[in-house]
C-alpha cells in the first residue's frame, strides 16, 4: 500500500540498503559529514582528495561548459558514490538540494583498500557501469525532438530511482528546480513548467513545485516510450559486498 510521501531517502542499515560499517572504517570513515542544502561539496576541476558516499538527501551533479554555461548530468540519491576517484581534478560539481548526510572518505585510502579488497572493487565498478547505463540513456533522451518524451521519461527514472531507496509513496519529491530539470534535459524552464502544467490537465499527473503523483502510468510510459523495467536505476555501491 502507497505511503505518505518520505522527503528525505536514507539507506537502511540492514545489510543490503548500507556500506557495511567494515568497509567504511577500512577507508577511513570515521564519520558522517553534514550539509545543508544549497551547499558544493565538491567543485570541477579541483584536486580529488575525497570523495563521497551519500546516505541521506539529494545532491545535484552538473558540469560547467566553457561558454559559462550549465548542463546537469544527474540527481545522486543515497548509496551513489560522488567524486571522480578515478582522476587527479574531479570533473564535475557537486551541490546539495536537501539536508544532506555522506561518508567523506579520502581518495588515496580508498584506491589503497580496494587493492587488496576485491569486493570494494567490484562493487564500485558495478556502481560505475550502471552510471554509465544511465548517462547513456541520457544521452539518447537529449536527442529526442519532442519535450513531452523527455519530461515523462525523466518523472518515469526519477521515481523509479526515489522509490527504490524511500520505497512507495504516492507523492515522489523533486527537491531540484525547474531550472535544474530544464538543464538536465536540455530544454527552457518555460517548456518544462509548460509540459507539466499541461499533463496536470490531462490528469497524467498531479504536481506541485517540489513533489508529482503519478495518476496515468499507462499513458505517460507511452509518452516517454519506454518502460519501467530497472534499467535506469543505479544501485548502491556496496551492491555485491554482501549481507553481513
Amino acid at each position: 500500500m502507497a505511503r505518505k510521501i518520505n522527503r528525505s531517502p536514507r539507506c537502511i542499515s540492514d545489510g543490503r540498503d548500507a556500506l557495511t560499517v567494515e568497509i567504511l572504517s577500512a577507508v577511513g570513515a570515521t564519520a558522517i559529514s553534514n550539509y545543508n542544502a544549497h551547499e558544493q561539496i565538491l567543485a570541477q576541476s579541483e584536486p580529488t582528495e575525497s570523495v563521497f558516499v551519500l546516505i541521506e538527501g539529494v545532491v545535484c551533479v552538473s558540469s560547467m561548459l566553457p561558454d559559462g554555461r550549465r548542463q546537469v548530468l544527474g540527481f545522486a540519491l543515497p548509496g551513489d558514490l560522488l567524486g571522480a576517484w578515478t582522476f587527479k581534478e574531479h570533473t564535475y560539481c557537486a551541490d546539495t538540494l536537501t539536508q544532506v548526510r555522506a561518508y567523506k572518505l579520502a581518495t588515496n585510502t580508498l584506491r589503497r583498500v580496494m587493492s587488496h579488497q576485491p569486493a570494494l572493487l567490484w562493487a564500485i565498478q558495478s556502481h560505475t557501469k550502471q552510471e554509465l547505463a544511465l548517462a547513456h540513456e541520457h544521452v539518447a533522451i537529449l536527442g529526442r525532438a519532442a519535450a513531452e518524451e523527455k519530461v515523462a521519461w525523466f518523472v518515469l527514472q526519477w521515481r523509479e530511482r526515489w522509490e527504490l531507496r524511500a520505497g512507495r509513496s504516492d507523492e515522489i519529491p523533486l527537491p531540484m528546480t525547474r531550472s535544474d530539470i530544464s538543464d538536465y534535459l536540455g530544454l527552457t524552464i518555460e517548456t518544462v513548467s509548460r509540459v507539466f502544467s499541461r499533463f496536470s490537465r490531462e490528469g497524467i499527473w498531479r504536481a506541485g513545485l517540489d513533489f508529482v503523483e503519478v495518476i496515468d502510468l499507462g499513458k505517460l510510459t507511452t509518452l516517454a516510450r519506454c518502460e519501467t523495467s530497472g534499467a535506469v536505476a543505479i544501485p548502491k555501491v556496496h551492491a555485491h559486498l554482501g549481507s553481513r
